[in-house]
């Protein structure tokens, strides 16, 4: 489930890296598709060869002729599409880029310079190149940081300690952060509040919908393998209504729902009122909470 530098939890919850993935996969296999073709393609024809019989050439597709190159423009069209709220100050400028070279490319195949030509096709290579870097480094100094970035506002965060805690209904946030990304299996949550007072009035949580099992299967595999098996708490899990309830401190909660996983780290030890609270909370995020206790499936046994 991890590719190179990628984790799990860092590309399935985020399109552009879904699609250039599914691409890298699809291209490899053709790749290979292709590898074996030919080898089979030369010993056919390399029997033919030593039995005197003679071997027929034929014209091959345009399209499969340049299949890498369009197969290069649909990678960038879907990235373009999928990653245009992340990245839109970059990807004009990737589309000018690819254009002017593909219009250098086209004039270099029209007009094929001779070796007396040489050196203009090497300076005008040399423009180009230099237009292009030049474009990105404008790009990268002067582009628009707040929209490369999945920060949501506070009025967009799924729920506060205010919303399930009395206590913190009329208290003030000093400061918060708080990121959300949405992908085809599923919608993830990360935010931490802190409030004015003692060191100790915070709160941190991240919520994973999906509607898809083996993505929370996955994601719940990830964040327990690093917890001791006393920590599972199944009297919790009857309270909560959950599948699974991890309880560390009597602050720190890992809590696993057929539809959601909700890692939540709270000040104080939270009672059975402001657990229905929130459970009514999570409810209005048309997620599914169990009220009887289940056996969990078999599948997602860690």
């Amino acid at each position: 489930m991890e590719f190179w530098f990628l984790t799990f939890e860092t590309w399935v919850f985020y399109n552009v890296w879904i699609f250039l993935i599914t691409m890298l996969i699809l291209q490899s296999a053709v790749s290979i598709v292709q590898a074996v073709a030919l080898m089979c393609w030369h010993r056919r024809n390399l029997k033919k060869m030593k039995s005197g019989e003679s071997i027929i050439y034929i014209r091959q597709n345009p399209f499969w002729r340049y299949e890498r190159e369009i197969a290069f423009i649909i990678v960038l069209m879907g990235t373009s599409i999928f990653s245009w709220n992340e990245m839109r100050e970059v990807i004009p400028t990737v589309w000018i880029s690819i254009g002017i070279m593909l219009l250098f490319s086209a004039w270099i195949m029209y007009w094929r310079p001779t070796a007396s030509d040489n050196w203009l096709a090497q300076l005008v290579g040399g423009i180009v190149i230099f237009l292009i870097i030049f474009a990105a480094m404008m790009v990268v100094l002067f582009g628009n940081e707040e929209s490369t970035d999945n920060k949501i506002s506070r009025s967009e965060l799924p729920f506060e300690m205010g919303d399930f805690c009395e206590a913190y209904e009329e208290a003030e946030i000093q400061r918060y952060y708080a990121e959300h990304s949405s992908s085809i299996l599923g919608t993830v949550w990360k935010w931490n509040l802190t409030y004015y007072g003692s060191s100790e009035n915070w709160m941190s949580a991240a919520l994973y919908q999906s509607d898809k099992r083996w993505v929370l299967d996955r994601i719940w595999k990830i964040k327990t393998k690093h917890l001791e098996e006393s920590y599972k708490n199944e009297s919790a899990a009857e309270v909560w209504g959950a599948l699974e309830v991890w309880k560390i401190e009597e602050s720190e909660y890992y809590i696993c729902y057929p539809d959601q996983i909700l890692i939540l780290f709270v000040p104080q030890k939270m009672g059975k009122e402001e657990i229905e609270r929130l459970k009514e909370i999570l409810d209005t995020k048309e997620i599914r909470i169990i009220s009887d206790k289940k056996e969990l499936p078999q599948e997602s046994r860690f």
